[in-house]
């Protein structure tokens, strides 16, 4: 009987941002025939390339469209075909295929006096990184939050001003998600800062008690030594 169906629709291995590529479809064709094909992506018709009027071989036959994704994140794209004439099985006449187009790597600092991040930030956004710094009164509560940055730096923010519920999302950010984390050094950060006994002296390879005992002292002494002048004879 006559039969068109969408076979598959498939995508380069790798996508870049604001690259052109080609999109692969494959139509069959139980014997010669006209077909229109619309391609969508996500709920749109395909900017390049959206609308063929192809003659059909029978068989397998492979159709190229041209596209470009203008931002970061998952896109979808759909092939329908609009067969000419009879057609058995209409509900095989659509396919769709998705992808996840990577962006710049974002990095988050938060940081208690935010121009000291400036130098570093800087430094990352010559390199290619998105990079957004915070205070301490805008650190992430979630690790859905979390989860839109691919590295995290926590610099010189202390234990008070970081909830529990914010640690144990940061830990699970890096142990469930594989995030990146740093710490940075300061007087508000590791032992200093209270982070003894808290996810992130587990999360950290540091112990943060030896910081602490070296800047506190169980004893202070003090010794005033003088002498009066009675006590002077003569010499």
């Amino acid at each position: 009987p006559p039969e068109v169906a969408a076979s598959s629709l498939s995508l380069p291995e790798k996508l870049s941002v604001g690259e052109s590529f080609e999109l692969r479809a494959h139509v069959f064709a139980s014997r010669p025939t006209q077909i229109r094909l619309r391609l969508y992506q996500d709920r749109f018709l395909n900017s390049l390339d959206s609308i063929r009027d192809v003659a059909l071989a029978a068989g397998d036959n492979e159709i190229r469209f041209k596209s470009v994704v203008r931002t970061a994140g998952q896109v979808t794209y759909r092939l329908d075909v609009e067969p000419a004439g009879p057609d058995q099985f209409p509900e095989n006449n659509s396919t769709t295929t998705m992808a996840v187009v990577p962006g710049k790597p974002s990095v988050l600092i938060a940081e208690s006096d935010p121009a000291h991040a400036q130098a570093l930030a800087q430094a990352l956004s010559t390199n290619d990184f998105e990079v957004e710094i915070r205070t301490a009164m805008a650190l992430p509560r979630s690790l859905a939050e979390l989860s839109r940055y691919d590295f995290f730096i926590l610099s010189d923010i202390p234990r008070e001003r970081v909830g529990s519920d914010q640690m144990n999302a940061i830990e699970r950010y890096v142990r469930d998600i594989g995030g990146g984390f740093m710490m940075a050094g300061g007087d508000q950060s590791f032992g200093l800062g209270g982070y003894q006994g808290t996810p992130m002296e587990d999360l950290l390879p540091v112990a943060m008690d030896s910081e602490r005992r070296s800047d506190e002292h169980s004893l202070a002494l003090a010794l005033v030594i003088g002498h009066h002048e009675d006590d002077i004879g003569p010499s």
